[in-house]
This record gives structure tokens, C-alpha cells and sequence, in this order.
């Protein structure tokens, strides 16, 4: 009890009951978490909307400051719950346009030939680039699934992943 007290800087310790001294001692060396409504997408945490605990501290002094989360109380929950929801179902209709978008449309690789194969394999890279340049259309790196590089002319079929969903996208490769 002396010992605590002491690193605690006081003086006369006797007013301090044990009870006390065991509920100041757990307060100390537990971390105390704290309840928030993200605003944002945080990376590893949670997404918007999402209600996750939280140090006191990093709360305070990084998500509310920041404007990236809010105290979560019944009010914030309810607003927020209502906002994240329609959000959710925003970004299913977002998903589904995408799929069928991307399963219309047919990518076109133009390869030099070297003795009836093409020179250079297709890479997810090379897809991302080629959507972008030919259909507008923004595809992650994670997104594509390609088993392995396409290294033969014609139409291929590569699975793509958007939400929880796969669609197909063709490759069409064509020689030069």
C-alpha cells in the first residue's frame, strides 16, 4: 500500500481505503476502451458506420479531432445506423452495376507472335491497365484472380472478384 501511494506522489496514504486503492490499481493497468460510430473507412478497424471500441486516448486524441469517428451514444447510433445502411445498400447496386457491366464487356490485347505463341504473357497488371485505357472501367490489383498468366491467343475468360460476388471478364489476345 505504501509503495503505490508513493508512486503516486501522496503524501498521507491512510485516507486511502483498500477498496479503493485495488479499484485505483485496476483503473491503472487496464486498458479502458471506448465506444465510437466510425464516419469513415478506417483501415483494420472497422467501415463506416460501423460502431467499434477504442482507447479512450486514441479517441480523444486521434479519431474525434480528426472528425473520423464519434462518440457513441443512442442518438449517434441510430443516425449513423440509419446512414450506414443506406450506405450498404448504395454500394450492393454500385457492386451489381459493375458485374454486369464487366460481364459485357471483351478486353483486347494486340501480342507479337514468336513461333505461333505470344511473346509477352498477359498480366493482371496489364488487364488493369487495358480496362482502364479501353472500357473506363477501375479495377484493383486484389480484385482479379487469374490462376496463372494467359500465354495463348483467343478469347479467355478471367474471374473477377467485386464485393462478395465473381463475374467473368474476356480477354480477347490477338496477333499483331
Amino acid at each position: 500500500k505504501k509503495m503505490f501511494c508513493r508512486q503516486l506522489k501522496f503524501s498521507n496514504f491512510s485516507f486511502i481505503s483498500q477498496n479503493k486503492l485495488l479499484q485505483i490499481q485496476q483503473i491503472r493497468f487496464t486498458k479502458i476502451k471506448t465506444q465510437v460510430v466510425l464516419l469513415q473507412d478506417l483501415a483494420k478497424r472497422g467501415i463506416k458506420g460501423e460502431v467499434i471500441d477504442v482507447a479512450k486516448g486514441y479517441a480523444r486524441n486521434y479519431l474525434l479531432p480528426k472528425q473520423i469517428a464519434v462518440q457513441a451514444t443512442q442518438q449517434n447510433k441510430k443516425i449513423y445506423q440509419i446512414q450506414f445502411d443506406f450506405a450498404i445498400r448504395e454500394k450492393m447496386r454500385e457492386q451489381e452495376k459493375a458485374k454486369k457491366r464487366l460481364s459485357k464487356i471483351t478486353v483486347m490485347f494486340k501480342r507479337h507472335s514468336k513461333n505461333g505463341e505470344p511473346c509477352a504473357p498477359v498480366r493482371p497488371k496489364d488487364i488493369i491497365e487495358k480496362t482502364i485505357k479501353q472500357h473506363g472501367v477501375i479495377l484493383e490489383l486484389d480484385q482479379i484472380k487469374m490462376p496463372s498468366l494467359i500465354q495463348k491467343y483467343g478469347i479467355h475468360e478471367v474471374p473477377i472478384v467485386i464485393g462478395d460476388t465473381m463475374c467473368q471478364l474476356k480477354i480477347e489476345i490477338v496477333t499483331r
